[in-house]
């Protein structure tokens, strides 16, 4: 084999991929769309966490939407109002003022649920509801496996000892990467100044959670008989809230005899008294 035999095949690849490349740049060219520079700069005034809260993929995709979509500018949750006033000054849109919201867990059973069996698989939330609706009898509650705490980029739940997740208020952004974790969707974002709750999501018939849960709503109605606002009802054997009509008052609270309506209503600390 000569030289030129061996150099022929080569140049002949080389070229082509000179012709292929320039063909590519070429069409990368004449295809290209140029980006609105106030995307970038929107990005810039976003945090960079990429915690989809906003609803969007990232960042990225959110600044790309309040421009290209018409998007509100104020759906980042960690930027708050800060990084809604900028996107303002960057758009000459509106900030409208939104509410601070954060994660709820919607069960008060953990370690006092009655487990029907010994759960032995995978051991993930999301696999154990897999089997037979998870390891409780209760089939509405906490599986304790901690999905949710996994799923948090931020550090704002952990497990606590009665086997429940419990939410840091301090940290918790309401991003909602928790809500989807939840395989029994217990966790949801709430209004920060609601304070009542039925920290309960247990459809079943009293008697049923009686023997199963001592922490559980069993559908007795007192709640809804001593609420002056009509704020309650029951639906399916579960007592509802409706905060529309809700005035934190906490009177249900007082009457409910398993402990599941809880009022946070911060209690008013002292006054110190000053000589």
């Amino acid at each position: 084999m000569t030289a030129s035999n061996v150099l022929i095949p080569i140049v002949i690849v080389g070229a082509s991929g000179l012709f292929f490349a320039f063909l590519i740049a070429l069409a990368a060219r004449i295809f290209r769309i140029d980006e609105n520079p106030k995307i970038g700069q929107i990005l810039n005034a976003l945090p960079g966490i990429n915690c989809g809260a906003c609803g969007k993929a990232g960042c990225a995709a959110y600044a790309q939407s309040i421009i290209e979509e018409d998007a509100p500018i104020n759906l980042c949750t960690p930027g708050g109002e800060k990084v809604a006033s900028e996107v303002a000054v960057l758009t000459g849109k509106t900030a409208a003022a939104r509410t601070k919201e954060i994660a709820r867990v919607f069960c008060s059973g953990g370690v006092h649920a009655l487990d029907e069996f010994d759960y032995v698989g995978i051991k993930t939330c999301t696999a154990d509801n897999f089997a037979l609706k998870g390891h409780k009898f209760c089939k509405f509650g906490c599986l304790g496996f901690g999905d949710c705490v996994t799923a948090c980029k931020f550090d704002a739940i952990y497990m606590g000892p009665d086997g429940l997740p419990v939410i840091k208020a301090d940290k918790c952004i309401a991003c909602g990467a928790c809500v989807t974790a939840c395989p029994k969707k217990l966790i949801a974002l709430h209004d920060i100044k609601h304070y009542v709750f039925n920290f309960c999501k247990s459809h079943d018939k009293g008697a049923i959670v009686r023997k199963i849960c001592p922490k559980g709503c069993i559908g007795c109605g007192l709640c809804v008989k001593e609420c002056p606002f009509g704020a309650i009802t029951l639906v399916n054997n579960l007592a509802v809230i409706d905060y529309t009509k809700c005035k934190q008052c906490g009177k249900c609270v007082k009457v409910c005899p398993t402990g599941v309506l809880v009022n946070l209503r911060p209690k008013p600390q002292p006054k110190i008294q000053t000589k």
